[in-house]
């Protein structure tokens, strides 16, 4: 075991996810969200797993050096960029067959002069990204019929019960007899949970497929994803009245076994879980939980080994962060955040090993 942080990924569980929404929706294109390194978890593997196993023949990326990455990998797929079209790289879009997702009427006319398939954003109520209505009203007829996709992106669609969810689907309809040979977009992977109204042609899969639940209506058959380990450097006791890590912020009360860890917040590790986070030590089906103690630093993270038999420790090599009873959403709650922040802080950890299990020949 190496002493490096080991992210395990495992692919076939990727694609048992994709599989699960593709049932639940049979009449709706799941399109891989494979930005920012698809979460950290390795855009190349991940989208050839999917484009080779489950025909996925949709992609979304975020800047276009990621659609240029991706393109080998996928060849015949349509691959479409978030953040739109930069006239400073059009080579990249027009060599690579990416289509920007534009955002201003600028960025429009200078993607068609490259003969570039329209895509537009729309701005319905999330107030970031998109063309206003009246800026939509504005563009020539012609150049609405020949868009192709149209795209927006909900606020609250983590909030079931929200009204602005509805708001914001009664504004994406505004716009439709304004464009209407194009396919529409409105849902990630939390929106698809709002039901079919939502869906329409492309549902942008990303979080639901790394195994963050966004669907609670299938988190019983939903499959995890990343496993993290961490090598057990070093077990040491404590007296009562010990200081623990910088800035002594935890104190030993009694007798401890403490465990030195070797993963921090170089490797992408929360410097919020000191003092609140937890590791697990397993053998075989047991699984014991040891409480991260003291501050998160750089390298090393050490952690409260006291309920832990020594017969446990003798043979414990590594320690577990991420397990199936300790996935990327409880981490989250642990450190103040989402999932979606700490699979992607995680993953670009650039010590850290990921391992691909199963590899991609296996599926």
């Amino acid at each position: 075991m190496s002493i490096e942080p080991v992210l395990f990924v495992n692919l076939e569980n990727i694609c048992h996810n994709y599989r699960l929404l593709k049932e639940t929706f049979p009449d709706t294109d799941i399109a891989g969200v494979v930005k920012n390194n698809a979460y950290g978890l390795g855009a190349d593997k991940v989208a050839k797993a999917l484009y080779t196993h489950e025909s996925c023949r949709t992609f979304f990326v975020a800047y276009p050096q990621e659609g240029e990455q991706l393109r080998p990998h996928v060849p015949d797929a349509a691959i479409y960029v978030l953040q739109g079209f930069d006239p400073d790289a059009a080579e990249l879009y027009t060599k690579n067959r990416l289509i920007p997702i534009v955002n201003t009427p600028e960025t429009l006319r200078a993607a068609d002069k490259l003969g570039l398939p329209l895509a537009i954003q729309l701005e319905t109520g999330l107030n970031r990204l998109g063309l206003s209505l009246d800026q939509a009203q504005n563009l020539d007829v012609a150049t609405r019929e020949k868009t192709a996709l149209i795209l927006s992106h909900l606020a609250s669609a983590d909030e079931a019960d929200n009204p602005q969810n509805r708001s914001q689907l009664e504004n994406f309809e505004k716009f439709f007899t304004l464009f209407p040979n194009a396919k529409k977009t409105l849902a990630a992977s939390d929106g698809a949970a709002l039901g079919a109204d939502f869906t329409f042609d492309i549902i942008r899969a990303g979080a639901f497929l790394y195994g963050i639940c966004t669907f609670p209506q299938l988190a019983d058959r939903q499959k995890k994803v990343a496993e993290l380990t961490a090598a057990l450097l070093q077990i040491k006791s404590l007296h009562a009245g010990d200081k623990v890590g910088y800035n002594a912020t935890f104190t030993a009360a009694k007798e401890m076994k403490m465990g030195v860890v070797s993963i921090g917040y170089g490797d992408g590790l929360f410097r919020a879980l000191s003092n609140k986070g937890r590791v697990f030590v397993k053998q075989g089906d047991a699984l014991y939980t040891a409480p991260i103690i003291g501050r998160v630093s750089m390298d090393n993270i050490m952690c409260d080994l006291s309920e832990i038999p020594d017969a446990v420790l003798e043979k414990t090599r590594h320690v577990y962060l991420l397990t199936d009873n300790y996935n990327v959403d409880e981490m989250g709650k642990d450190a103040g955040t989402i999932g979606y922040e700490v699979l992607s802080a995680l993953g670009r950890g650039q010590r850290t090993i990921k391992d691909y299990t199963p590899p991609l020949s296996s599926l």
